[in-house]
């Protein structure tokens, strides 16, 4: 049994933070709305008079609230991430001929319900990423990590209250990282050695994830995710603070390759490339039809493209492309047969990393939240 009192009262747009969990309140008075709307996953109730909203929604808890139900005795059963989470990364070395060696799981502190979003140090020595804070759905939130390859130390670096990513600058020792709250995003720089941490400046309208930055530190490259799922990459000056558009809205998504040589676009199956000085796209490779991955990315040199895809024998395979042109090289198979995650290559180019969802049946523990509907006034 759970006694809940804190409240919070908050506006609801629920665009790009869609419901998780929507029913009704034993009583009727309520709604009762799990969504990620406030940058956390959380549950709030919202009064309903008459058909009509009759105030602002009541902040409940955080939490991952999934599939839930309100049962008549006036309780909520749902269900909540395990600590661990539904995602994992997998570690494998590359040796100069471009072959690869065996999958190795990670061991990092998960708990995560959205992507961890690992990136590497500029020694290919550290990495960084994303954990969910929620351990048994009690807290929600994301704190950024930093895991020595080397030694194993995991450490905690930052608490974020939104949505955020991270990429390490390229000159120095410290991370670029973007928090999204509600119409805007916060660029910050965070110092690796003692945590410092430096508001860079705010970009405003819906929500960005961090890229890379550029080769110089001074720039960084940013996607912002508009609704249906239309994406534009720009460029943003550290400096002066300016935006420039790299990908328009109106073509598929696309990024810039780590030695900022090649634009790439995913049109569906299609994969095309360009200078980053503009020109023709050429196409480069269509992946396996029905097959649309998101573990794609450049050689650092940028003369390869690695990209996760299914051969004529229904295997999931890491495959790579040259840049110039020619055929598809199948050079291992792939660690996850799910198309959500990331691909990164090490900065030394002898390593490859790969995020990937990873969900099952024990993936969840079920929950019980009792006494949290504020009682009704009294007559």
């Amino acid at each position: 049994m759970v006694e809940v009192e804190e409240r919070r009262a908050t506006g609801f747009s629920q665009v790009l933070h869609p419901l998780r969990l929507l029913d009704w309140t034993a009583d009727g008075r309520y709604l009762a709305i799990g969504s990620e709307r406030t940058g956390k996953g959380a549950l709030h109730l919202l009064p309903i008079r008459d058909g009509k909203s009759a105030g602002a929604p009541v902040f409940i808890r955080y939490g991952d609230f999934e599939d839930g139900v309100m049962t008549a005795a006036g309780g909520l059963v749902y269900s909540s991430v395990k600590p661990g989470g539904m995602w994992a990364v997998h570690l494998a070395s590359l040796d100069p001929n471009g072959r690869l060696g065996g999958w190795e799981r990670l061991d990092l502190h998960l708990g995560n319900m959205a992507n961890p979003w690992p990136e590497w140090s500029s020694d290919s020595n550290q990495i960084v990423y994303i954990a969910g804070s929620g351990d048994a759905g009690q807290t929600g939130g994301e704190v950024v990590h930093l895991h020595n390859l080397s030694t194993g130390e995991d450490r905690e670096i930052y608490h974020a209250f939104g949505h955020t990513h991270c990429t390490w600058a390229v000159q120095k020792p410290k991370l670029f990282c973007d928090e999204n709250g509600t119409a805007k995003t916060d660029v910050i720089s965070i110092a690796v050695d003692s945590g410092e941490i430096e508001r860079l400046g705010t970009l405003t309208g819906p929500p960005l994830a961090m890229i890379r930055p550029s080769r110089d530190d001074r720039g960084l490259y940013l996607i912002r995710m508009f609704e249906q799922g239309r994406e534009e990459t720009l460029r943003w000056e550290i400096a002066t603070q300016r935006e420039t558009i790299v990908l328009p809205p109106s073509t598929p998504t696309g990024f810039v390759s780590p030695d900022e040589r090649w634009q790439l676009e995913l049109d569906g199956q299609k994969l095309t490339i360009r200078g980053s000085s503009g020109g023709d796209w050429k196409p480069l490779v269509s992946r396996s039809k029905n097959f649309i991955t998101g573990h794609i990315n450049f050689t650092v040199d940028g003369n390869w493209l690695l990209y996760h895809d299914v051969d004529a024998a229904g295997r999931h395979g890491l495959f790579r492309v040259a840049t110039a042109g020619g055929q598809p090289e199948r050079l291992s198979d792939f660690p996850t047969d799910r198309a959500q995650g990331t691909l990164e290559v090490s900065p030394d180019g002898r390593k490859i990393m790969v995020s990937g969802l990873e969900p099952d049946t024990s993936s969840y523990e079920l929950w019980s939240l009792e006494n949290f509907v504020p009682p009704a006034p009294r007559p």
